[in-house]
């Protein structure tokens, strides 16, 4: 998440929807016949009213998320947006409607002080603020697993490896991996001296004793200088020992941030590029990185994950969850029920149980973050189904990326990145699924 999310959130704090119509709509979960989402017109919306924000368009950008929430009616996340872009436009009446409208939903997206700083003395946004937050309080599941005692660390992935029953952390800030055995106490794995940036997403391939890790500069990291400004690399662990047993550079023109990884069946990385919307993996040769896509077809992605046999993989961006066939370069947006949208996930993680294959999120930009879950259907092609994990937990601080161990998932809470602030423990949840 590390730069992307400093760009973001630096946006979100930074004629449109000047009457909408402000009667509530019935949650789609009230519902027992599924509804599906006009895929193609919410998708269009979602990329335009992302692009529009970021380009600080935000009236048209509330324009578009208006939209989408039309195609869509049980769309929080562009409710939320349409509510904080009409606030950038400065038109606040049009906020509060929305934002009442969220609440009428029965929305669990707390809206944030920092997103929505303009509002916050306002009794009104208040009151609204506090019947989200019960709704919130409802989905409420995960517990403390452990904790780091080093403070600071800002860490932004984690993976697990089953061999040794060890968790694995990666600092943004220290520029390390850490690693947790079952039993004791944590220690550094991989150490600055490594060479290593700031350390992103992780994953471990744990018949092939690897570890992967994207490693790209960031101001927050130890050492920084503008000399470094831009590098970003894939690199190879050796789980035994800690020893790096490469690092492959993009080293592509224009601006990019690796931010995750995910290991197919064969052993190769792919990695997301949120800046440039790319998927990069190993070149022949191995020495460098390739993009995937002649033309990057993604806005925003970040979290991925592969099935369970390690052929398909899914992506997410600031549109929705899509299927790649990595051998055609296919991309398709998976179409989901009417619901809560599979949009802006930073951790993806694929499940497969006695119910059915799924997938599990951790969704982010909006509100202070949670969890989801998405039935998938028997063919991998389409969301049929999404139940809120957790949410607006107490210990969220900037949540991130997690990681499947048995029947539930470990994740960061508290990243603590996204804004300023008085280092403290890393906090690991576990989550059950």
């Amino acid at each position: 998440m590390r730069v992307w999310t400093r760009t973001v959130l630096l946006a979100l704090s930074a004629a449109a929807c000047a009457h909408p119509d402000t009667s509530a709509r019935p949650s789609p979960h009230d519902d027992p016949r599924p509804r599906v989402e006009n895929a193609a017109a919410r998708s269009t919306d979602a990329r335009d009213g992302w692009a529009r924000f970021l380009g600080h368009d935000y009236a048209g950008s509330a324009r578009s998320y208006e939209r989408a929430f039309g195609a869509n009616s049980g769309d929080d996340v562009s409710l939320y947006l349409t509510a904080l872009a009409s606030l950038r436009a400065g038109d606040t009446p049009a906020a509060m409607t929305w934002l009442t409208r969220l609440a009428d939903l029965g929305s669990d997206l707390v809206p944030t002080d920092a997103q929505f700083h303009d509002l916050a003395p306002n009794p009104e946004f208040r009151t609204l603020t506090a019947r989200i937050a019960a709704n919130s309080a409802h989905h409420r599941r995960s517990a403390e697993s452990f904790r780091t005692a080093e403070k600071g660390l800002m860490v932004e992935g984690i993976a697990y490896d089953p061999v040794e029953g060890a968790f694995y952390l990666g600092s943004v800030r220290r520029r390390k991996i850490v690693k947790v055995p079952r039993g004791r106490p944590p220690a550094d794995f991989v150490t600055p001296r490594a060479g290593l940036d700031a350390v992103g997403g992780i994953r471990v391939d744990a018949g092939r004793r690897r570890l992967w890790a994207v490693s790209s500069a960031d101001a927050r990291q130890d050492g920084f200088t503008e000399a470094v400004g831009g590098r970003n690399a894939l690199v190879e662990i050796d789980l035994g020992t800690g020893a790096l047993l490469g690092s492959y550079p993009l080293s592509e023109a224009g601006e990019h941030v690796l931010n995750d990884v995910a290991v197919d069946a064969d052993g190769r990385p792919f990695a997301t590029d949120t800046r440039s919307g790319q998927i990069y993996t190993l070149a022949q040769g191995r020495r460098s990185l390739a993009p995937l896509f002649d033309t990057p077809p993604f806005l925003y992605p970040n979290g991925l994950t592969f099935d369970d046999e390690g052929k398909v993989l899914f992506v997410g961006d600031a549109s929705g969850v899509h299927r790649v066939d990595v051998k055609t370069r296919n991309v398709t947006r998976l179409a989901q029920a009417q619901g809560i949208p599979l949009v802006f996930i930073d951790g993806l993680y694929f499940v497969r149980s006695q119910t059915g294959p799924r997938l599990v999120g951790i969704q982010v930009v909006a509100g202070p973050g949670r969890v989801l879950t998405a039935t998938l259907s028997p063919a991998l092609d389409a969301i049929t189904r999404v139940e809120i994990l957790e949410s607006n937990h107490p210990s969220f601080d900037a949540p991130t990326t997690g990681a499947i161990v048995g029947g539930a998932m470990f994740m960061i809470a508290n990243s603590q990145q996204w804004v300023p602030r008085e280092p403290s423990e890393t906090i690991v949840l576990k989550t059950p699924l």
